[in-house]
């Protein structure tokens, strides 16, 4: 059985307004080990598609992103990536937050780029075969100790964010780049299900 943790980063919250900057995947191999990887960046088309806001968050700027390859290209590259996994049944994802919307982004970017079909054909899924790492944490990590911060809401907020969940574990982990998102997030679901450091306070 495999799964793909994918994580992604934009120009834009807009994804009309927006571009893929990276996508990263990574495979989990019965659900307790890594596999592959795979990371790739994509050229945003102009500055206008480009958000200060995104930048403060992942960090990378214009002019950098002037410097990555095209997205036909990348997107090419992640084909190719897949294609060992084309026999598979249905692949299934893991992912922290919302289960379409970094696919989502995927699926534009192959669109704009002409590479749809290949992409269906390469990459079959369903919602039924999504799996929220951040639902499982919620679920298996209810005493999990909350993050440091200025508030207690605050600190609530962020219990259950990636950065923190990495924290807990002992991951090593560069949040918000998109690898880095990727790779954790896979680890974080391989020890959950392995029940490690999993107490949700029930005693029966």
């Amino acid at each position: 059985m495999i799964k793909l943790a994918i994580d992604c980063e934009f120009s834009h919250f807009d994804m009309i307004g927006g571009d893929l900057l990276s996508l990263a995947a990574v495979e989990v191999i019965d659900d307790k080990d890594l596999g592959r990887e795979f990371l790739c960046y994509c050229k945003p088309r102009g500055p206008k598609y480009f958000s200060d806001k995104a930048q403060e968050v992942h960090g990378i700027s214009y002019f950098k992103a002037q410097t990555f390859p095209e997205p036909r290209e990348s997107m090419i590259k992640f084909l190719q990536w897949l294609a060992p996994l084309q026999d598979q049944f249905q692949l299934e994802t893991i992912y922290w937050g919302s289960w379409n919307f970094d696919l989502k982004w995927i699926e534009t970017t192959m669109q704009q780029t002409n590479l749809i079909s290949s992409y269906y054909k390469a990459f079959k899924t369903s919602k039924e075969s999504h799996h929220n790492a951040l639902k499982m944490a919620r679920q298996k990590l209810k005493l999990m100790p909350l993050p440091k911060a200025k508030t207690e809401a605050e600190s609530k907020k962020g219990q259950y964010k990636l950065d923190n969940v990495a924290r807990f574990y002992g991951l090593e982990h560069k949040h918000h780049e998109a690898l880095s998102d990727a790779r954790v997030t896979a680890q974080a679901w391989i020890k959950m299900n392995a029940g490690e450091k999993v107490w949700t306070g029930e005693l029966f």
